[in-house]
């Protein structure tokens, strides 16, 4: 037992002895990050005497700490820093490996230094940089005349010779960053050091682009370490972040947000290289708002860089600009009826943009269909299915028409349509009833009394029946007379010395023996149903204009009752359309919503030329006008 616990304590304490040897063996061990590293020498080659730079890093900074030899043969250190040794060719050196000892290790050249006996040799020169045709004076040994010097390979313009220990020469336009050499008959020298020349931009990507983008800067003597590049466009530099890339010969960089117009320019070392050209900053949008409004309403664009002199425009034409700086351009759109909403279009700096969004135009009539240029004079239209009959009329020629085309909405086309089995026609009426069209009246080579029902939905052999004529009498006609339904009741009525309204009973194709007094003789009447009370007014009385407005209810007060004018000018066959429940009338160039309660008139909008609308009917709660050529406008209103 006692053997047993003295072998277990000794073996303890060995172990623990060496666990303390082993840990102080560590901690005094150089770590991999501490120990020296040979990485290369410059320059490759060179004569007895001249100087050779070795790089790498952990070098003793006391120079007799590191043993140099030039392939066996030892060289005197001249300066040692912890990133390099300046060392001389010793006399007697041959081509071969370069050695460096440091205390125990012992670090090799990955390639062989070539000794060049009799070659001349470069000690040093100045300056150490310079702009093209900068004289730099040279000094060394065994120079002679003759001597040729060249700056990163590219020949000096002019060498003169001083002595053998000194020659000057001058920088060439074309010279590149790199050793100095010296030749002299087949024998030659490099510097230690390199010349650093001043860097040249000979092209550029590209003069005109937005704050950001990326631009290639292709030259010449570019540091290939970012920060000892300092480039600026116009007044201002770009940051670390904007130099994305950097070579001897290309630097990639993105314009940058402090720069300003003007030249770009790249520094190294001291010395600046300029373009011939100023880079000129785009333009670019950020947003606009608001997003829509009337012709006349105040618009903000915002973005960067717009310039002294920005042109804006919507649907070409241009937008009066009340204010504008570098960020933000204010102007009115355009009181032009060509503006009907469109994206906006930004000119300034040599550069054109287009917003990415549309700005809409509200309280116009937009043209969305040019029509065929067959033009209608007082035609008639009804809505059926989501479709519009717009047709009869007179023509371009003046002869009338029977037959009707029909515009479909959600393809926005016109097709053929019916063709009423009659007499060809203008200023006819037309009123929907159930399923049912009524028409008839108008005027061709002679008044026309027919009444025809019209079922949109049958086949056209029979859709049509004549039906009892118009119950005019005298000297009353049934031209451009009106017509509509209140009540579930159908009066159609007023026309070329008409001053009665006459009821129309389907259930017996018969008319009313009784005549209900009216407004007065008229032609081309406005008339609208609202609220079960008909109201109707305006047209020509004994060929003058006229603006009276009466209110009609069947049941309430047989006689149609004045309650104001017509509001704005002539009311002629001025068409009339229910959007939200309201009702409006488009009177020439202006457009008013009827107020029921009170029965008034407001002011909607006014436009700057008189709108060619004679029909207007509301489908999906979309309103259509179709103008006297077959042109389809669509009323856009206010949000």
């Amino acid at each position: 037992m006692r053997n047993t616990s003295f072998v277990f304590i000794a073996s303890s304490l060995f172990i623990t002895a060496a666990a303390i040897i082993s840990s102080c063996n560590k901690k005094d061990s150089p770590s991999p990050a501490s120990e020296p590293v040979f990485s290369s020498f410059s320059p490759a080659e060179a004569a007895e005497g001249a100087s050779v730079i070795i790089s790498g890093n952990n070098f003793p900074e006391d120079k007799t700490k590191s043993i140099v030899k030039f392939n066996g043969i030892a060289a005197i250190v001249t300066d040692a820093q912890k990133t390099e040794l300046t060392v001389t060719v010793p006399d007697g050196a041959t081509t071969g490996k370069i050695t460096v000892a440091i205390d125990d290790k012992k670090l090799i050249s990955a390639t062989d230094f070539k000794v060049n006996p009799g070659a001349p040799i470069v000690s040093a020169f100045t300056p150490e940089k310079g702009d093209a045709n900068t004289e730099i004076t040279i000094t060394g040994k065994r120079f002679v005349n003759g001597c040729k010097v060249y700056f990163g390979g590219i020949a000096a313009t002019t060498v003169t010779y001083i002595s053998a220990t000194s020659l000057k020469a001058r920088v060439p336009e074309n010279a590149l960053t790199g050793k100095i050499k010296v030749t002299s008959d087949a024998l030659e020298s490099f510097s230690a050091k390199d010349f650093t020349a001043a860097p040249r931009i000979t092209a550029v990507s590209t003069f005109n682009d937005i704050e950001g983008a990326e631009i290639l800067i292709t030259g010449a003597n570019f540091n290939t370490v970012k920060a000892q590049n300092t480039i600026k466009f116009g007044t201002g530099n770009a940051t670390a972040e904007e130099i994305t890339a950097v070579s001897p010969t290309e630097i990639k960089v993105k314009a940058p947000v402090a720069g300003t117009d003007g030249k770009i320019t790249v520094t190294v070392a001291g010395l600046t290289a300029t373009t011939g050209n100023d880079f000129i900053y785009k333009p670019s949008i950020t947003d606009f708002t608001p997003k829509y409004g009337e012709r006349g309403t105040a618009v903000t664009l915002t973005g960067k860089r717009f310039g002294d002199n920005p042109l804006v425009t919507i649907n070409s034409i241009t937008a009066r600009i009340t204010s504008k700086s570098e960020t933000e351009i204010r102007f009115t759109i355009p009181d032009n009826e060509a503006v009907t909403g469109d994206q906006f279009t930004l000119k300034s700096k040599f550069t054109t943009l287009v917003t990415d969004e549309m700005f809409e135009v509200t309280n116009i009539w937009k043209k969305i269909n040019d029509g065929n240029n067959q033009i209608l004079r007082l035609p008639v239209s009804f809505v059926w299915n989501n479709k519009i009959y717009y047709g009869l009329g007179g023509s371009t020629y003046g002869f009338p028409s029977s037959t009707f085309n029909v515009y479909n909405p959600s393809t926005n086309t016109w097709s053929s349509g019916p063709t009423l089995p009659a007499a060809d026609r203008e200023g006819a009426t037309a009123v929907a009833y159930g399923n049912k069209i009524y028409i008839g009246g108008g005027l061709s080579d002679k008044y026309l009394y027919d009444w025809w029902e019209y079922t949109p939905s049958a086949p056209e052999a029979t859709a049509w029946k004549k039906l009892a004529d118009l119950p005019y009498s005298g000297t009353d006609y049934p031209g451009y007379t009106i017509s509509f339904v209140v009540k579930n009741r159908i009066f159609e009525g007023l026309g070329t010395n008409c001053s009665s309204l006459f009821e129309y009973f389907p259930a017996t194709d018969t008319w009313s023996t009784s005549i209900y007094p009216s407004t007065g003789p008229r032609t081309q009447a406005v008339s609208f149903v609202k609220n079960n009370v008909a109201y109707i007014g305006g047209g020509v009385k004994y060929a003058s204009s006229v603006r009276d407005f009466y209110a009609f209810d069947p049941e309430a007060y047989p006689t149609a009752h004045i309650i104001q004018e017509l509001p704005g000018g002539p009311a002629e066959s001025s068409p009339v359309f229910e959007m939200n429940g309201d009702t409006y009338l488009m009177n020439q160039k202006s457009l008013y919503r009827f107020n029921a309660i009170p029965e008034t008139w407001t002011l909607i909008a006014n436009y700057s030329t008189p709108i060619a609308i004679q029909k207007i009917h509301t489908i999906n709660n979309r309103v259509y006008g179709i103008g006297s050529k077959h042109q389809v406008y669509e009323y856009i209103p206010n949000k």
